[in-house]
């Protein structure tokens, strides 16, 4: 797997991406990006369309590529779903389960995210 990273970038043991990744033409790691123990980064997702076989057996989808941008902190224990991304400037919390995007410089947290307040 190939991942464009930009320098400065800073990422702590055990940051799992997922298989398939999709790589995008912006790169997917910025600059001055910190990231914590126990990163999951999923770029697809399960289909579940037909309910005659195993769910098991029905494949996956690939989404829209996941970008993270430069002067980025995301927390331990953070999951980033299929299709979002971290904007420049943002603190993503310790287990948040990041289900949109948010807007530049947005402290992020929770199960589903929520917006706790922009830095700017």
């Amino acid at each position: 797997m190939l991942v464009n990273i930009k320098k400065y970038f800073f990422l702590i043991l055990y940051t799992f991406f997922a298989k398939h990744l999709p790589i995008s033409s912006n790169p997917i790691l910025g600059k001055d990006v910190m990231i914590a123990p126990d990163l999951f980064v999923f770029a697809s997702n399960h289909n579940f369309e037909r309910v005659d076989i195993p769910m098991r057996l029905q494949g996956s989808s690939l989404s829209a590529s996941i970008t993270i941008e430069d002067n980025v902190w995301i927390g331990r224990g953070v999951s980033i779903l299929a299709g979002k991304s971290v904007l420049k400037g943002s603190i993503v919390a310790a287990g948040c389960v990041l289900t949109k995007t948010f807007p530049e410089f947005s402290i992020i947290g929770g199960n589903p995210s929520r917006l706790i307040r922009n830095r700017k």
